[in-house]
């Protein structure tokens, strides 16, 4: 009786650990990223320089609270199980499968996505200072843009929203409600309402992919794959016109049930070595 009334007591313990342990590291992230905020009013920064600052914040944040997670926290390998002592397969090869899925989903579900919010009449429901306009963020050179919003700023918010976030609510509730929650929670960090709609859209299948492949390498990868696939049509008029055509559909429809199916086909495989 005594040890039973010490596990339970030993579990609680664990518990509190945990949850303040996740408070310390999302308390840590938006310290450090609202510090670079607290700059830019300080200064007085605006235009390029302001967003350079912006830049440099996601990838300070990002790279500190990283190293700072729990060791199954950060796992960047892609894996067809989601416990090392199962005994399923979790060779290179299926690695490089499951990366390769989860990059042709994110494409897939970006473009289909971007597709149906650019035809919804957001300007009736909603006033225009609820509304996201992307092209703010693409007032810089496309190199820099392609570093910062799709590769720094996915990586930043991959590390917090689903290596902390979701990764500990995962721990405490079943996968549905701690995908719903930190997707939830994802779009209302975006500001406004019709990103916040997408991001919650995005979040739910991004913590999905690291719920699949045990990875929080495979979030940020269909994080980087999408936001890199918004930037470059932003910025290039004629990739934008050639996706919004028919040769455009039937590329991201492709990728999109071929990335469906190889997720599927390497999950079996990793099950039937």
């Amino acid at each position: 009786m005594e040890e039973n009334q010490r596990d339970k007591l030993n579990k609680k313990l664990s518990f509190w650990q945990e949850v303040l342990k996740m408070i310390q590291l999302l308390s840590l992230y938006f310290f450090l990223y609202y510090s670079f905020s607290l700059i830019v009013a300080v200064f007085g920064l605006q235009g390029n320089t302001m967003r350079y600052v912006g830049i440099l914040a996601y990838l300070v944040c990002g790279s500190v609270v990283f190293f700072l997670l729990p060791k199954d926290h950060r796992k960047l390998i892609p894996r067809v199980s989601g416990s090392e002592t199962s005994g399923e397969k979790t060779d290179a090869l299926s690695s490089l499968l499951l990366a390769l899925s989860v990059i042709m989903i994110a494409l897939g579900i970006a473009y289909f996505l971007n597709r149906i919010f650019a035809v919804i009449p957001w300007e009736n429901v909603m006033p225009e200072s609820a509304m996201y306009s992307s092209e703010d963020a693409f007032k810089i050179p496309l190199w820099v843009s392609l570093i910062g919003y799709g590769f720094l700023a996915p990586f930043a918010e991959e590390v917090a929203f689903r290596g902390i976030l979701f990764k500990y609510l995962s721990k405490w509730m079943p996968a549905v409600p701690a995908i719903l929650i930190s997707a939830a929670l994802f779009g209302l960090y975006h500001g406004n309402i019709m990103q916040g709609l997408y991001a919650f859209f995005m979040g739910m299948m991004m913590a999905l992919m690291m719920y699949l492949t045990d990875s929080l390498g495979a979030s940020m990868l269909f994080h980087m794959s999408a936001n890199t696939l918004v930037t470059l049509y932003a910025n290039i008029p004629e990739f934008y016109g050639f996706l919004m055509n028919v040769p455009g559909l039937i590329l991201m429809s492709v990728s999109l049930v071929a990335g469906i199916v190889l997720l599927i086909v390497v999950k079996k495989r990793g099950k039937n070595p």
